[in-house]
């Protein structure tokens, strides 16, 4: 062999070593070899959602090669921990072993979802049956149960007789789960099965031979229950579980999967895997869309937007089926929370209290909205569990809080601000200060009665009449306005007003007009596309417009945090502890992203903050159970803050305001407690069903 072939034949190899070397020291990574391909792997039981998700996406981008090759999930799952699948369809989580195995290969994987689907039993009301256990549930309905069930066994006392047994199609989607979810993997073979589920309910309802029926929870929704009780299910841990999206989205609900999407983490830095994923999760056209139409339900968008926040911000590992919930504590447990602080946050402690009791149906959620000041000396001396704020404790409160060894643990929820709007015509009333404010809205007094129209006010206004449209008085809005333009809570508004509890029906009304005034929330405003003009606020510094930067400086006078506040020692207690998780359940996300306050990152709420939140919380599970200083302590504890703490500077005017609702005026501020629901929709953690079969 020439001496010059010999040499190089010696490089060759060296450099084919060199090559096998650095293939050996990166993970593999085959399915994202090639740029365009999109693999998913994973749950025969899944393939026909996901590829009708996958085909309404190819009529957007028809030039995406979406590869869906379903093996099963072990088989998936092993090709994402490889990085030989993007991503994998499955219906039960992750196994602890498997996300060891991935990491140990150096493969993360991120968490989505796109689905849930439910079986809802369905009983005759007459059988005067709510409730039955699972482990019931699986007994009469699994293959080799009895073959005679009489409808005392199912603890009904009005209705004789043996149960007969129907439901939908043997293969629709209800079927396919319910099987899945038994433990002999089939049902009973003497099930009697309908086209559509509403051939079940009417089989249910029958007064010669009513069935025990089951139906998907997307059917069920769709149905006439004349004569048909949907049942809850008791879990293991004895609760009674209703089907529902709430227990759907808690995984509470003992008769649910959820279609999970699992994402390799290298995988989701690719365009190509980002593209389908924003259009499956958040396109009106992918889940929301496809979801129903294939019997599955849609999750609330809160939660598909989370998961493509869990793409693209990489946020690797579980997400979405963490332990339900960091409290233990039974949602039979009884108990009141004493909220106390500013009214003009009533609403909205309100509509998270009725979510909390709708869970905890034995715990009360006690209101006493007296106002910031009254407030913080109540919360400052250990008698109210949870504050509601809308300014910065002042020194002396701070002081307060010290002296008592309260601890304070906020959670911020951005801005909110009061906004007054004008027809978009009126090109006149641009900037509102507290004299004429007080022109336009004080009630008449002997020596000065009440102004009747625009150029009364100011003679180079239109000659008209006035419409002025305001909130209900006890809600907080006016003493605000009154406080921080007047610096004063005595003010008496004029008793001609129209008073109205609808932001939306005010400023669309006064859109309509030529002559209206009216004042709203800036979170409400943001759904509002009437054509109305902001007014500027003066203060005494220069008009000021409303806007989210005003705002967060403090130079718009009628805005405020919204702020709760509890404390290591009040969160020492289960319950109060529950009511902190509750702001940021599901429902109160959604809640917020349709009303958004201004400087709230609902994507850090939501996520990163959640978490946070989810292991200080669970922080406290460890403690001994007496409340004593020293095991309740949690200095280190991360604060759970949404938004950035408001700086001196920005929150100046609150200082300055001392209290906006201190004291309630004449007629004006009569408070509005909100009632806690009456629903009762239990909330329990259940384990993950058994993965489903390859």
């Amino acid at each position: 062999m020439p001496l010059i072939w010999r040499s190089m034949r010696t490089a060759a190899l060296a450099a084919l070593a060199l090559v096998m070397i650095s293939a050996l020291a990166v993970p593999p990574s085959f399915a994202q070899d090639e740029d365009s391909t999109v693999v998913i792997q994973g749950s025969q039981q899944l393939e026909t959602l996901v590829r009708a998700i996958r085909d309404a996406y190819m009529e957007t981008a028809p030039d995406a090669d979406i590869q869906i090759d379903p093996q099963g999930p072990s088989r998936g799952f092993d090709a994402l921990c490889s990085g030989e699948a993007d991503l994998v369809m499955a219906t039960t989580p992750i196994e602890d072993s498997v996300a060891a195995r991935c990491a140990q290969q150096a493969q993360g994987f991120i968490e989505t979802v796109v689905a849930y689907q439910a079986v809802v039993l369905l009983a005759p009301e007459s059988a005067e049956v709510t409730c039955l256990d699972r482990s019931q549930v699986e007994s009469i309905w699994s293959l080799g149960a009895p073959a005679e069930v009489a409808w005392s066994d199912l603890g009904s006392v009005a209705l004789g007789g043996n149960v007969t047994f129907a439901g939908t199609d043997a293969f629709g989607p209800a079927a396919n789960v319910f099987r899945a979810l038994l433990p002999a993997g089939e049902l009973r073979d003497d099930v009697q099965t309908f086209e559509d589920a509403q051939a079940v309910a009417d089989a249910v309802a029958s007064e010669e031979s009513p069935a025990l029926g089951f139906v998907s929870q997307a059917d069920f929704e769709a149905l006439a229950l004349d004569g048909v009780t949907p049942l809850s299910v008791r879990d293991a841990s004895g609760e009674c579980v209703p089907p529902g999206l709430s227990t759907l989205e808690d995984r509470s609900y003992p008769l649910a999967q959820s279609a999970y999407l699992y994402v390799n983490a290298a995988s989701a830095q690719r365009e190509p895997v980002q593209q389908f994923l924003e259009f499956a999760l958040t396109n009106e056209a992918g889940a929301q869309a496809v979801v129903p139409e294939q019997g599955y339900v849609a999750p609330t968008t809160a939660t598909l937007n989370l998961g493509l926040n869990n793409v693209l911000n990489g946020t690797v590992g579980r997400t979405f089926t963490r332990p339900v919930t960091p409290v233990s504590v039974p949602t039979t447990e009884a108990g009141a929370i004493a909220v106390a602080g500013s009214p003009i946050l009533a609403d909205l402690t309100g509509g998270i209290a009725s979510g909390f009791t709708a869970q905890y149906t034995q715990a009360q959620v006690e209101q006493t909205p007296l106002g910031d000041a009254a407030g913080w000396e109540a919360f400052c001396a250990g008698e109210a569990d949870v504050l509601q704020t809308a300014r910065d404790a002042t020194d002396e409160e701070r002081t307060l809080c010290e002296e008592s060894g309260i601890e304070l643990h906020p959670v911020d929820l951005g801005y909110e601000a009061i906004v007054f709007a004008v027809p978009a015509a009126n090109d006149w009333l641009t900037c509102l200060d507290g004299e004429t404010f007080e022109a336009i809205f004080a009630r008449s007094t002997d020596d000065s009665p009440v102004t009747e129209s625009w150029d009364a006010v100011d003679v180079d206004w239109p000659e008209s009449e006035m419409l002025l449209v305001v909130p209900p008085l006890s809600g907080g809005e006016t003493d605000l306005v009154a406080y921080r333009l007047l610096g004063r809570l005595n003010f008496l508004m004029r008793e001609d007003v129209v008073a109205d509890d609808d932001p939306l029906y005010r400023v669309a009304g006064v859109a309509n007009t030529d002559n209206g005034l009216t004042y709203l929330p800036w979170s409400a405003f943001q759904g509002s596309e009437a054509a109305v003009n902001l007014v500027e606020i003066d203060a005494g510094e220069g008009c000021v417009a409303p806007s989210p930067e005003t705002f967060a400086d403090g130079s718009y006078a009628l805005a405020y945090p919204v702020r709760y506040v509890f404390s290591t020692q009040s969160l020492a207690k289960p319950l109060v502890r529950a009511f902190m998780w509750q702001l940021y359940d599901a429902e109160t996300v959604e809640r917020l992203s349709e009303t958004p306050f201004a400087g709230l990152d609902l994507e850090q709420f939501a996520g990163p903050q959640r978490d946070e939140v989810f292991d200080f919380l669970a922080s406290f599970e460890a403690l001994p159970p007496e409340p004593e200083a020293e095991a309740t302590e949690e200095a280190d504890a991360p604060e759970a803050e949404a938004t950035e703490e408001p700086t001196e500077e920005a929150d100046g005017a609150d200082e300055a305001a001392e209290d906006v609702t201190e004291e309630p005026t004449e007629e004006a501020t009569e408070e509005a407690t909100e009632a806690p629901s009456e629903e009762a929709t239990d909330e329990v953690t259940e384990e993950a069903p058994a993965e489903d079969a390859d």
